[in-house]
């Protein structure tokens, strides 16, 4: 009984000098995964099932993608429709993207929504570069907000679809 345990003591203290040496050994560190016995039939579980909120920001930056899209296009009209219900500003709007050889956005990954006063609001980071009319290069970085209303008695389509917020 007494040479099992004295083995028994050993093979501990060998376990966890494995575990010692681990920790400075990033190959060691990695987790390690296990595939499932079984792929996953059917719907996931209603806890891991996505909800409509999960969507609400790529939803929104789908729709502000198509705003600038129409811009890069210098389909400045359909942008305009995009961003406001009237024509009042328009002119000016054009004339601004008039200013531009080559215009070109990327959009970062949209926040997660934030709900307040029957509305829902997501902030999508943007980078903005390009060439003016003369081939002097411009970028600049920020965020556009956009929202849609949710819980807002009267709310039109419009106001139930995602837009940019202006303020």
């Amino acid at each position: 009984m007494r040479p099992s345990l004295i083995v028994l003591c050993f093979c501990a203290a060998a376990c966890r000098g494995d575990e010692q040496s681990s920790e400075s050994s990033p190959a060691r560190n990695a987790p390690r995964v296990e595939a499932p016995a079984q792929a996953p039939r059917g719907d996931p579980s209603p806890e891991n099932r996505p909800t409509p909120k999960d969507n609400e920001g790529k939803d929104a930056a789908a729709v502000l993608r198509r705003y600038y899209d129409h811009i890069e296009a210098g389909r400045t009209r359909e942008a305009w429709a995009m961003r406001s219900a009237s024509d009042a500003g328009y002119d000016r709007f054009e004339r601004n993207f008039a200013a531009y050889d080559r215009y070109k956005v990327s959009l970062g990954p949209a926040t997660q929504p934030v709900e307040a006063a029957g509305w829902v609001y997501v902030e999508v980071p943007i980078q903005i570069f390009g060439t003016m009319k003369g081939g002097k290069g411009f970028g600049s970085v920020g965020n556009v907000t956009m929202r849609k209303a949710v819980d807002i008695p009267g709310a039109t389509a419009r106001d139930r679809a995602w837009h940019i917020y202006t303020g």
